[in-house]
């Protein structure tokens, strides 16, 4: 974060602060408030769909033979938006591995 100043700033008495985020190309720029709001939506998606269960627990609902159709759909629909968010240029279907990878590279570029 860096102070921001121009005219304005100083005739107001205000402080604004920019981000400068380093290796983002501006079109990844423009594209990142939709992104955001369909990796949230997606999220609340599978809130939502958790919600229809509630008797159930965290273990239950994942179990991957009786996992309730509309919580995978829900995790699918999430998944088709974080991969490529994340870094790969698709959706990775049901490849763990590779959407690990993808987030723990992401991760690491994050943190670097």
């Amino acid at each position: 974060m860096h102070p921001y100043r121009t005219g304005r700033e100083l005739v107001r008495r205000t402080d604004r602060w920019c981000l400068w985020l380093v290796d983002i190309e501006p079109s990844e720029l423009k594209q990142s408030p939709s992104i955001r709001k369909s990796i949230i939506a997606a999220g609340r998606t599978v809130l939502a769909a958790r919600a229809n269960h509630p008797g159930q627990s965290l273990a239950d609902l994942y179990d991957p033979l009786t996992m309730p159709p509309d919580l995978r759909r829900a995790h699918e629909r999430l998944d088709k938006v974080v991969d490529p968010a994340f870094g790969d240029d698709k959706w990775l279907k049901d490849d763990d591995e590779a959407r690990l990878r993808v987030l723990f590279a992401g991760y690491a570029r994050m943190t670097a």
